[in-house]
């Protein structure tokens, strides 16, 4: 039986509610916006009851806006992406059982996200991502998982419950922190099908290097200004979230491993993967091989005129990061200014 076929005919066309649309996009800034204008109200009041100098006050609004507008920028970013990877989509959507039915075991960087709008684009269901949990979850999601971890950690038995809470209606899921509990998940859902997407070695740890396993995001230090702008974005525990992942992928010491030690664990990682799935469940994966091999797999027909969707390119994710990098250091600095600044108003006064 063809458990994918039921989603390509079902004539009703709903809403995908893997998509960010228009009313999500707004409650997440919103969000995001709420604990800076607290802020910026804070900031004015205090500095106003200590008769600090106006100047001070514009300097110190300056930066929460522009926090304000990088937040901004961002959720524009990932959902400009999403609008054009899934507005030629003329695949229906039908409510099932709450059944999980792709697993994505691949790591990092091999293709998750072009995956992800793939199968949206195939079915008109919502994929979950790790980009869900930054962008449309948020702390809700991340605390969820940390959960997750400790139960793991403490050899809870993790039942059926606990992750029908975090997939809810989606019904494919891949990329961190999915990917790290493959076992686990074939086992809750043993009708689920298995994709593995790979990479060239080489190719994965410099694309790995450059974005998600950079010292900006693969380390157990974080900074004083680091942790604010984590806050202000409402993923104030996803530093700990990261810790966990990529413990539980690569062990304790992930943030010293050099580039042939990670390349040599992502070997390691597939070969586990294709050792351990059965053949009949698994489908190992390269996106650039486009739409036959995931619909054959999947026994469906492929779609026509609809180019397969190649997202999350290294540049784009690697200059995002690059500007919370220099918004970091910014904020280093300027507090650093201020201080002085502050220290040098008590003298003269």
């Amino acid at each position: 039986m063809n458990l994918f076929q039921p989603l390509m005919n079902e004539k009703e066309v709903q809403t995908d509610d893997g998509e960010i649309n228009e009313s999500q996009l707004v409650n997440l800034i919103n969000l995001v916006c709420s604990n800076q204008r607290w802020l910026m109200n804070t900031v004015r009041s205090l500095l106003k009851k200590y008769c600090y100098t106006s100047m001070f006050i514009r300097f110190l609004l300056l930066l929460i806006k522009t926090l304000r507008t990088l937040a901004l920028q961002s959720f524009a970013l990932i959902t400009s992406s999403a609008s054009s990877s899934t507005s030629s989509s003329s695949s229906s959507s039908l409510s099932i059982s709450n059944e999980l039915l792709i697993i994505g075991a691949g790591q990092m960087r091999t293709g998750t996200t072009s995956l992800k709008f793939a199968l949206q684009l195939l079915f008109n269901q919502p994929c979950y991502h790790m980009y869900d949990v930054i962008y449309k979850y948020q702390e809700s999601h991340i605390k969820k998982w940390i959960n997750i971890f400790n139960m793991h950690q403490k050899c809870v038995n993790i039942d059926k419950a606990n992750w029908n809470d975090i997939f809810n209606e989606c019904k494919f899921a891949m990329d961190y922190p999915t990917c790290v509990f493959y076992k686990e998940l074939m086992n809750i859902y043993p009708n689920a099908k298995v994709i593995l997407t790979i990479r060239d070695a080489d190719s994965w740890i410099s694309s790995c290097r450059a974005t998600t396993a950079s010292d900006m995001v693969m380390t157990k230090h974080i900074t004083f200004t680091e942790n604010i702008i984590y806050r202000l974005r409402g993923l104030k525990s996803l530093p700990i979230l990261h810790d966990k992942m990529y413990t539980k992928a690569f062990g304790s010491n992930y943030d010293q491993m050099t580039d042939d030690e990670l390349k040599n664990a992502f070997i390691k990682w597939n070969q586990e993967i294709i050792n351990y799935v059965p053949k009949d469940r698994l489908l190992i994966f390269d996106p650039n091989d486009g739409w036959k091999p995931l619909c054959e797999f999947l026994n469906i027909p492929i779609p026509e005129n609809v180019p397969f969707p190649h997202l999350n390119k290294r540049i784009d994710l690697r200059n995002s990061l690059l500007k919370y990098r220099f918004l970091a250091q910014f904020l280093n600095f300027s507090f650093i200014i201020s201080f002085l600044w502050f220290i040098h108003y008590m003298i003269t006064s």
